[in-house]
């Protein structure tokens, strides 16, 4: 969001009003759920505007407990991660594309 400050040469100045910016070609969208999961967790994500991208997830402790990399066409994944064999408690699902990264948190029972 932001908004512009417009100074007169006077001195007196006011405010536009607030907008809303969308990037372009970044990671618009990265969902988990069931949250919090038993046995197998659904990850939906879209690629746009980018072709290669990497899906990892890490423990509390950042120790990397799962990978997949998706190279070729743009467009939304959905990915079933079996996540019944990890450990009770917190990880991080984090994808990442050229474009940058984001990261969401799920709890496994």
């Amino acid at each position: 969001y932001y908004r512009l400050q417009i100074m007169d040469k006077d001195g007196k100045s006011k405010y536009s009003e607030v907008l809303q910016v969308k990037l372009k070609g970044a990671i618009t969208d990265l969902r988990v759920y069931p949250n919090p999961v038993h046995d197998h967790l659904s990850v939906l994500f879209n690629t746009a505007s980018s072709t290669n991208a990497s899906l990892l997830i890490r423990d509390v402790t950042g120790k990397q407990v799962y990978k997949q990399v998706y190279s070729g066409t743009a467009s939304a994944h959905l990915q079933n991660v079996n996540v019944s064999a990890f450990a009770s408690g917190t990880y991080f699902v984090q994808l990442t594309t050229e474009k940058g990264s984001k990261t969401v948190k799920f709890v496994k029972q």
